[in-house]
Order: C-alpha cells, then sequence, then structure tokens
C-alpha cells in the first residue's frame, strides 16, 4: 500500500524533471533582435549628426543594434525616487523595426529601382523623413517605446553619454561616474570632429 507520504516524496523527485520547458528564450532574442545592418547603417548616415565620422557612425550603429539585441521586454524597470509603484518594460521593439527597415528596402527598390543603402543621401533623407512624420511624439519617446526604428533610433542615440559629448564639444560623461576630487575639474573640449 501506497501511502500519502511516500506518494508526495516520490513526486518531489519526478516533479523537476517532468516540469522543466524546453528553453527557446536564446533564439527568441536573436530573431528578436535582428536588425538589417546595411539598411540601419544607411539609416544613421542620414539621421544621426554627419560630426560623428564613418567610424562614428558604424559605433551607434553597432551600438544601437547590440541595445535592441538585449533589450529585455516585460522586465521590471528601475522606479523613481519615492514611490513603490513597479514598472515593466516595454514590448519587444525587434520584430516591428527589422520589418519597418525591409519595408523601408522594398519602397526603395520598387520605387528608386535600388536599396536603400545604394539611395543617395537626399533620397535617404526624404524616404527617412516620412518615417518620423509618421510618429506623433513632440519629444524624444523612451527608445523602446518609439513607433519606428527612426525615432527609437535618434531617442537611443541621444540618450547616450556621447551624444551629450557630442553637443557640448567636451568630455562630460554624462550620465557615468567621475571620482569626487574631479568635479571641481572643467570638462576637456574636444577636437572638432572627434
Amino acid at each position: 500500500m501506497i501511502t500519502r507520504r511516500h506518494f508526495v516524496r516520490s513526486m518531489t523527485v519526478a516533479l523537476p524533471v517532468v516540469a522543466m520547458p524546453a528553453c527557446e528564450d536564446g533564439a527568441e532574442q536573436a530573431v528578436a533582435g535582428t536588425l538589417d545592418a546595411g539598411v540601419l547603417r544607411a539609416l544613421a548616415d542620414v539621421l544621426l549628426p554627419s560630426e560623428l565620422g564613418g567610424a562614428g557612425l558604424d559605433a551607434a550603429t553597432a551600438g544601437f543594434q547590440a541595445w535592441v539585441a538585449a533589450y529585455r521586454p516585460a522586465a521590471e524597470a528601475e522606479h523613481g525616487y519615492g514611490t513603490d509603484e513597479i514598472t515593466y518594460t516595454s514590448p519587444h521593439p525587434g520584430p516591428g523595426w527589422a520589418a519597418q527597415l525591409e519595408a523601408l528596402d522594398l519602397e526603395s527598390r520598387q520605387r528608386f529601382t535600388v536599396g536603400f543603402a545604394a539611395l543617395d543621401t537626399s533620397r535617404r533623407a526624404g524616404l527617412a523623413r516620412a518615417m518620423l512624420t509618421r510618429e506623433r511624439a513632440t519629444a524624444f519617446p523612451p527608445p523602446a517605446e518609439a513607433h519606428t526604428v527612426a525615432l527609437g533610433f535618434l531617442a537611443w542615440y541621444y540618450a547616450t553619454p556621447g551624444a551629450s559629448d557630442l553637443c557640448h564639444g567636451a568630455d562630460i560623461g554624462a550620465r557615468t561616474c567621475r571620482p569626487l576630487d574631479r568635479l571641481p575639474e572643467k570638462p576637456v573640449a574636444r577636437a572638432p570632429g572627434v
């Protein structure tokens, strides 16, 4: 005869093995965070400041792609000072943004017979401007909450310390830690184009 205690004990050993779900999060995240690098880099060329130069635009494109790939939807977000309200991150923008980049490239091929990356700067800027006019934002939203990849990219870039440094022409290092003894020092001026 099997006692309840014996049954529960045998189930506690068996349940963890049976209840373990198959792990596919890595594959889903890879798909969710994949953005066409060539189209995104061509978009960066007309969205971001030209002062960045080629290397800076490459770095910004790679940084944005890494941010999208690492984004975790429905994760507990940091809450503000003095509040106990717990908020969660937005749904993953990657799939929608990837589709927008694909549509942008397709529109370019249909209208101009070449892909978006091969277009001249003025036509690329026109298509990017058209994408941005679909947004109804009056200010940069949190990057993941932007409806278009163009606004998401801009919002992400202008929240980076490098954007602040470029705007002020000095190595300010916004949102980074400096030792307290260096706080009175004036930020070092940046050379033009750096």
